[in-house]
């Protein structure tokens, strides 16, 4: 009798689970999609008309069962929770082609959050080759925010660009989010072109990977985005920019991030600036990136005048200007307090005809370079050796470098973390079964605050915090001897803010 009952329960959780399936055979999409409903079977392309909004609530799992395009000419509002985020996947080999954003433009904003992108895979001729997960059109109030994007990409034509993201004529925000193992010809995880200044902040770039130009980002044709406190790690190009490329008269915002161990098999281990105009690169650090021919952090070409103030370049290496190459006597680049490895001597090809002031030479005492730790040492060099027209958060005259040294007595911690101040760090990192856990919240109410851990394929392995504290900085001690050694990431989130960090376990 005990096994007929089992056979029954199990036939009839079975049955609820067939139920719950929603096919969706192509045409146009509104309305809200529930968890209920869960997961939507795309069996064709799809289309939410120009005067429609689809919901798409937490939890719901939106599954293409073949090469589909979701084209979004009116609204959708995908929004996830930090336990319930949304998924866009698609099982097998073939992927799915993207989600294409070009909404009439008296539509109200586009918002993704807390959504997982896998298995995008755009082909085809131009623009369908472009934007494996997400491409945005002529349209700029779109927000992408605490999202994840992995395994895509955008592989077949001259023109493929964006692995993750494609962006044509949108100004818009893309922040909080991670960007791991995409690819494509340009810009493999993001692809900011024609006219684009998207806000690009606290996100992680790790490990993507393109066939020619920009291994993480790549900006083309008079764009001018803000790239501000990002982390680009073991990211790759064939040709330039290990991690950012831009051509055609681009002056990015440049400023707050960290560059370390990315790769380009021949220009620009970390950034290639190619006809960049006046580009600003302002308070980076740079170190252990990759060039196999020229400009092991930064390779100046053609037009580009960038105005460098405060960075460190610490240990690049390439054949022809282990830090710098200035490829054309046109190119006038100034240089201000900045921690360059062998000063003039790191600069390859022609010595560089702008100002050179008030540069060091001089190792930056980071605190950790084997355990990824790049904040600066108390004995630093580095601290207060900026440009007396720049300060730090600690009121002191800045620090170079992407992380600033707290004078105020609390610590070293990233003041830059995000616009509310949040901070997220733990040593040693890497670690092997131990480490601690720092955090701040911001403000002195009492805010909802929630620390997890995520594997590097997006799924919770662990929740350190989930309850309401006082604003203020805490402590923590973290044993992690259960978990497999890798990658994962630390994200904590504070009312409707977050940060996230990579942590390594060996």
């Amino acid at each position: 009798m005990k096994a007929k009952i089992t056979l029954i329960i199990a036939f009839i959780f079975s049955m609820m689970a067939m139920m719950a399936q929603t096919p969706i055979p192509g045409g146009d999409v509104y309305g809200n999609w529930t968890l209920a409903g869960s997961p939507y079977l795309i069996e064709g392309d799809i289309t939410v008309p120009a005067d429609c909004t689809l919901f798409i609530d937490p939890g719901v799992h939106v599954e293409f069962q073949g090469a589909y395009i979701f084209y979004i000419y009116g609204r959708i509002l995908a929004e996830g929770t930090v336990t319930d985020s949304i998924l866009f996947s698609a099982p097998g080999t073939t992927g799915y082609r993207g989600l294409h954003i070009q909404p009439e433009e008296e539509t109200d904003s586009v918002l993704f959050t807390y959504c997982r992108f896998q298995d995008g895979n755009a082909w085809g001729q131009w623009p369908d080759n472009c934007g494996a997960a997400i491409g945005v059109g002529y349209f700029s109030k779109i927000r992408v925010d605490n999202c994840l994007f992995i395994d895509n990409q955008a592989w077949t034509g001259s023109q493929a660009a964006g692995g993750a993201i494609a962006l044509a004529t949108c100004d818009g925000i893309f922040k909080n989010s991670t960007y791991i193992d995409n690819s494509s010809v340009y810009g493999a995880g993001i692809m900011i072109w024609n006219n684009s200044n998207p806000l690009v902040a606290n996100n992680i770039f790790y490990d993507n990977f393109s066939t020619y130009e920009g291994g993480a980002l790549m900006v083309w044709e008079s764009s001018n985005p803000v790239i501000i406190n990002n982390i680009f790690e073991s990211n790759r190009a064939n040709q330039l920019g290990g991690a950012i490329s831009t051509y055609g008269a681009c002056e990015p915002l440049i400023k707050h991030n960290l560059f370390i161990d990315n790769l380009s098999f021949s220009r620009g281990g970390a950034i290639e600036l190619w006809d960049a105009g006046n580009t600003l690169i302002i308070n980076n650090t740079f170190a252990n990136n990759i060039s196999n021919q020229r400009g092991g952090a930064i390779s100046i070409v053609e037009s580009s005048c960038p105005l460098l103030i405060n960075n460190i370049m610490w240990n690049n290496t390439a054949p022809e200007g282990s830090q710098i190459y200035n490829m054309d006597s046109f190119c006038v680049p100034d240089f201000f307090n900045n921690d360059i490895q062998h000063g003039l001597d790191s600069v390859g090809g022609f010595i560089p005809q702008g100002q050179w002031k008030d540069n060091i030479d001089a190792d930056p005492l980071f605190v950790d370079v084997l355990a990824g730790n790049f904040y600066l040492d108390t004995l630093s060099p580095c601290i207060d050796a900026g440009t007396d027209t720049i300060f730090d958060p600690d009121g002191t005259i800045s620090d170079l470098g992407a992380y600033y040294f707290d004078q105020t007595g609390i610590g070293i911690d990233d003041a830059f973390a995000n616009e509310s101040q949040l901070q997220l760090s733990n040593y040693p990192n890497p670690f092997v079964d131990h480490c601690v856990i720092r955090f701040r919240v911001p403000g002195t109410g009492h805010r909802d605050v929630r620390l997890q851990i995520y594997d590097i394929r997006g799924r919770m392995v662990g929740m350190f915090v989930n309850k309401k504290l006082y604003g203020g900085e805490y402590q923590l001690n973290y044993n992690a001897g259960h978990l497999p050694d890798g990658i994962y990431i630390m994200r904590l989130q504070v009312g409707k803010e977050a940060l996230s960090r990579k942590i390594v376990k060996r």
